[in-house]
């Protein structure tokens, strides 16, 4: 049965073994397969990682900050390890900024719903399972640089999320039950790399190359930076440190 409501059809289903068999038919959309998401995160995870890049080029003072707490809790025996994390505060903090700097899905991710119907089951008792299709854009780059929430939001600032009063940790891999599953690959792959860059080299500009434009970056639905050049400059001889720990 079918109800017309302000132009919409709404299916009315009456038996629980049907409302059941409906839901249990979503496992076939492509957006519900762990392969699916997994490319996704992948794809979110390098965007940001050259998006953190190119933060710390164009924030220098950033980048030996970052470098002077790695020497602090890491040193130059051993590379960065995830047991680190902990103790790495402002790498953290770093990590944070460049999701609310630059979120890699500025307008968040659409969901949509396959089925509008309401669920009827006897006459003393109404239960409705409403599934409207229903689009999700959330203009998540305007909430992450909403300046009553974020002092001056277009500068990268990872102090921001420090101290007693920090600000409002990025919200970048989505909300409640539709949170991204991957975010714990993407922040872990982010934090190695970032780590093991800033205590291995000195992140600068290409000799003869402009500094890039922070503003460079793709119109697409999933945003990151245009091309850009700069040089990374070995800040030690690492190499024997890492032959050591392949040993």
């Amino acid at each position: 049965m079918s109800l017309e409501v302000l132009g919409t059809t709404t299916v009315v289903i009456n038996d629980l073994k049907t409302v059941v068999e409906l839901l249990e038919r979503r496992s076939s959309n492509y957006s519900d397969r762990p392969s699916f998401r997994m490319l996704g995160d992948v794809l979110q995870t390098v965007s940001s990682n050259i998006t953190a890049i190119l933060a710390l080029l164009r924030n220098p003072t950033v980048q030996e900050k970052s470098h002077e707490e790695i020497l602090r809790v890491v040193g130059r025996k051993r590379m960065p390890t995830f047991e680190d994390r902990k103790d790495l505060k402002y790498i953290e903090a770093v990590l944070l900024e460049t999701l609310r700097w630059r979120p890699v899905l500025p307008m968040g991710v659409a969901h949509a719903q396959l089925w509008r119907m309401t669920f009827m089951k006897g006459i003393s008792f109404l239960a409705s399972i409403i599934l409207a299709r229903l689009s999700s854009d959330l203009p998540v780059r305007g909430i992450l640089h909403d300046p009553i929430v974020y002092k001056d939001p277009f500068a990268f600032n990872p102090e921001r999320f420090m101290g007693s009063e920090p600000e409002p940790k990025p919200s970048t891999f989505g909300f409640g039950r539709r949170i991204c599953p991957g975010r714990f690959l993407s922040e872990n792959s982010s934090f190695i790399l970032v780590a093991s860059l800033v205590w291995a080299f000195e992140i600068l500009p290409t000799e003869g190359e402009p500094l890039p434009d922070s503003m460079a970056y793709t119109d697409h639905s999933l945003s990151h930076p245009l091309p850009f050049k700069c040089t990374f400059k070995p800040r030690f001889d690492f190499e024997s440190v890492l032959d050591e720990e392949a040993r």
